[in-house]
């Protein structure tokens, strides 16, 4: 399973976060999440 930014733009409209997933990858030191089971991405540190 890849972690790739798909997710929010600028200019959509505001949505409530009902449902917030995280996952953390030690071995590429990266962060995944999933928002709402529509937009995912990730943050590495």
């Amino acid at each position: 399973m890849g972690c790739r930014w798909t997710g929010f733009r600028p200019n959509t409209n505001k949505i409530s976060i009902t449902d917030l997933r995280l996952s953390v990858k030690p071995e590429d030191r990266t962060a995944c999440y999933v928002v709402n089971e529509k937009f995912n991405g990730s943050v590495s540190y």
